[in-house]
């Protein structure tokens, strides 16, 4: 089990994407050393261009616990096991020309230095980068402008850095500012206004683009029926609520609209993936009528799905479908 190994190099124009969904291009230099396995990879990147695509706190593990490298088939049986790791990594990378950052949190670009550490398949990031330039927050579907941003890297177990992120937008006729704070996982949002609104009328005029005074002055009388559901669906904002369903897991959303003929209605959904096959998604439609749906879907294949829904409405009916999807 002694293979002295130390080879060392430059690299130009080479595309990685590691960890996953953060794709990058760049040179640099590198260095590949060891006795066994595994061994070390270590070197400077500087990245010319990319795009981080990965969401905060993306698992890209299937539960089972173990890595996806693929083992060669001629590799000796003890190699075969799944604690084998043959590669770790130790990479600088120095994001001064700018990272492209788009998810479902924020788009922008960022700079600064980042280090890439341990697994490839599963590698931790430490380091700090501010985003630059035109970037934006999606915040309750509203788009923010962000005014300053600071990622900080500091867990060597998973993506979930520290942010602290300031941003405002033109809402209505209101000036909101938005202070996300925390690790990206669980932030902390604070949300203020110019002229000055609760933070109860805050969520509402994010969610439905108008306060709840406003709300109750618009709404005629038979809209003002479904005001128990809308209660309802407002107590989601709650932040000990928010707490509750995140820690469960659960993704709970709601809103307010028409229906098909034209009748206020107030809907709650929520939903819940299981793992990167199973999840699961309920909705409640408070209207003119009460309306409940429900919808599981199982992915067989990279382009195939099983989904099964369910259907009901106030006076009984119901559906249930099943299909099977081609992507």
């Amino acid at each position: 089990k002694q293979v002295p190994v130390n080879v060392t190099g430059t690299f130009d124009r080479i595309s990685l994407n590691l960890p996953d969904k953060i794709k990058t291009n760049g040179s640099g230099d590198f260095s590949f050393s060891g006795n066994w396995f595994p061994f070390l990879l270590k070197g400077n990147y500087i990245v010319k261009d990319g795009l981080m695509a990965k969401d905060f706190g993306d698992d890209d593990s299937d539960g089972s616990g173990t890595d996806n490298l693929k083992r060669d088939q001629f590799l000796p049986r003890f190699l075969l096991e799944e604690s084998f790791q043959p590669l770790v990594v130790d990479v600088k990378v120095d994001l001064s020309n700018g990272l492209a950052l788009k998810n479902e949190m924020i788009e922008g670009t960022a700079q600064g230095e980042l280090r890439i550490l341990g697994n490839p398949a599963k590698a931790a990031i430490e380091g700090q980068i501010r985003t630059t330039g035109e970037t934006k927050v999606n915040f309750r579907e509203n788009i923010f402008t962000v005014t300053s941003a600071v990622l900080n890297f500091d867990d060597p177990l998973e993506i979930n850095p520290k942010i602290n992120v300031q941003a405002r937008a033109r809402v209505d006729s209101y000036n909101v500012s938005l202070l996300v704070q925390g690790h990206a996982k669980k932030p902390e949002i604070s949300l203020s206004s110019v002229p000055p609104l609760p933070e109860r009328d805050l969520l509402s005029l994010l969610a439905l683009g108008a306060t709840d005074q406003q709300l109750d002055t618009e709404i005629n009388s038979q809209q003002q029926g479904s005001a128990a559901g809308f209660q309802v669906l407002s107590a989601v904002a709650n932040p000990l609520v928010k707490k509750v369903t995140g820690k469960i897991g659960l993704d709970v959303q709601y809103s307010a609209g028409f229906d098909k003929t034209d009748e206020s209605a107030q809907r709650i959904i929520v939903k819940k993936e299981f793992n990167r096959k199973l999840g699961v998604s309920g909705s409640q439609t408070w209207g003119k009528k009460l309306k409940t749906e429900g919808r599981a879907h199982y992915r067989l294949t990279d382009k195939s799905s099983v989904v099964v829904s369910v259907e009901g409405q106030e006076s009984g009916e119901t559906t249930d479908t099943t299909d099977q999807e081609g992507r």
